[in-house]
């Protein structure tokens, strides 16, 4: 989901009227986009569980810094379509 957000996430307009309509017109990413390899960590914690969404939102300004430090070029705007390019 956070991928999707970060590759896809965006929703254009034409003439003030909003172009997807509904899920099938919005573009998704699918495995093919996803990493190959996934670490995943569980962190102890006492706090509240079913909190899973709270990592969608640094997930996109983390993908972006991973990016910088890999290749030293910033991106600064999303989605990474038109950053990558």
């Amino acid at each position: 989901m956070g991928t999707s957000l970060a590759f896809y996430g965006e929703i254009t307009a034409t003439n003030g009227v909003i172009d997807q309509s509904n899920f099938d017109s919005y573009q998704n990413g699918a495995q093919n986009v996803a990493p190959r390899e996934t670490n995943v960590y569980i962190v102890p914690s006492e706090g509240r569980r079913g909190n899973w969404r709270a990592g969608l939102p640094p997930f996109a300004p983390a993908l972006c810094n991973a990016i910088f430090a890999a290749t030293g070029k910033r991106i600064r705007e999303l989605p990474f379509q038109s950053g990558l390019a």
